[in-house]
């Protein structure tokens, strides 16, 4: 019997190339896999933050008028402690920024952190009850007590 060589030199270099192929297919996959999770938890992440900032901003959190609450204002005297305000609008694994026009209320987020959605808006504040003639007077655009300000809500992870 005469013992030759098992595998041919074009064999081994053929199963090198498929090999490589399928390697590169894989990791294609796998990073298309990553970039469409990272996708949807940002989406998501999206999408809690702007239903927090209408919970903020029409809830306990609003200015009154007598017995009712006054969609999309700030009654900034309410915001006292961060994880009710976390609770109350639905962030409580999520770490939060809170700027109401210069003023920074809360902050735990550091700045090297990533995904941070910001959500920005200007909306009528107050620090008390307001009256239905206050209200009149802001609406028409004469002598307001309680100022249009830019608030700002970062979260992140």
């Amino acid at each position: 019997m005469i013992k030759g060589q098992i595998f041919s030199i074009d064999f081994l270099l053929a199963m090198v190339l498929c090999i490589t192929f399928f390697g590169l297919l894989l990791n294609t996959f796998e990073i298309k896999n990553n970039t469409n999770n990272e996708t949807i938890q940002f989406d998501t992440l999206s999408q809690k933050a702007n239903s927090s900032f209408i919970a903020l901003t029409n809830n306990k959190y609003a200015c009154k008028l007598g017995d009712t609450t006054l969609a999309f204002t700030l009654n900034e005297t309410m915001l006292t402690d961060i994880n009710q305000l976390k609770k109350d609008i639905g962030l409580i694994n999520n770490k939060i920024k809170l700027t109401i026009g210069n003023e920074v209320k809360f902050n735990e987020i550091n700045s090297n952190q990533q995904e941070i959605i910001v959500i920005e808006n200007e909306i009528f504040t107050c620090t008390e009850e307001i009256t239905f003639n206050d209200l009149n007077n802001c609406l028409a655009g004469n002598a307001c007590r309680y100022p249009k300000k830019n608030i700002k809500l970062m979260v992140s992870k």
